[in-house]
């Protein structure tokens, strides 16, 4: 009897000792996925509401940009998210990323 209840009990550790490793796999992968600069973003700020930021297009229509020192909570967000991620980022439809002479404007161009 004593042998079956050690029995019982050490098949229990083992399916606990293998349900942590699979909680512990999720982690790591969640870890992975939150260290993504494109998932951060998402989190942090959304697309629409980059969409509220006055952008002002290019000549030639294939982008926008405005100036980096804007006093918006979002303008503001988002130069932080660049900062933090060598400058470029994707959000949404777009790649924002710094541009003109000491980071002076955030770029954005459609993704390709």
């Amino acid at each position: 009897m004593k042998d079956l209840a050690l029995q019982v009990i050490e098949a229990e550790i083992a399916y606990h000792k293998q349900r942590i490793e699979e909680l512990e796999k999720k982690k790591r992968d969640l870890e992975k996925a939150l260290a993504s600069p494109e998932v951060k973003a998402k989190l942090v700020i959304s697309p629409a509401d980059l969409e509220k930021l006055p952008w002002k297009n290019y000549p030639n229509g294939k982008g926008s940009w405005i100036f980096a020192d804007l006093q918006d909570p979002i303008a503001k967000t988002l130069v932080e998210l660049l900062e933090e991620h060598s400058g470029k980022i994707k959000i949404g439809g777009f790649v924002y990323r710094f541009s003109g002479p000491n980071k002076k404007f955030v770029s954005r161009y459609p993704r390709r």
